[in-house]
């Protein structure tokens, strides 16, 4: 997996939340966000049931980039996490410690 760059802190985030009506989780709330090493526009959305869990989502991401979290690691899951990390944390293992570590 790619490294994935830390956002720094104070990139501007912009925000929506998009009503789909007709779904079961009907509101779509988007964080945007220019990378300024790749100077790509990225974004992250997830499908929320209520206006109010859209905007607490959104909030979340807001306080976690102020602190200089990536939007998109925010949102990851752990797998995603610990495949991004795996090699820094294991750097400096003998191997024969790697080994059982990897088979945890």
């Amino acid at each position: 997996m790619a490294y994935r760059h830390q956002l720094p802190i104070a990139v501007a985030l912009s925000e929506d939340i998009e009503h789909r009506p007709g779904r079961k989780l009907p509101y779509k709330p988007r964080v945007c966000w220019t990378d300024p090493q790749t100077e790509r526009r990225r974004s992250v959305a997830r499908m929320h049931l209520t206006q109010e869990s859209a905007q607490e989502w959104i909030d979340s991401l807001l306080t976690s980039a102020a602190r200089g979290v990536n939007p998109a690691s925010a949102t990851g899951t752990l797998a995603e996490y610990g495949n991004a990390h795996t090699t820094l944390a294991l750097r400096g293992l003998e191997p024969k410690t790697v080994d059982p570590y990897m088979n945890g």
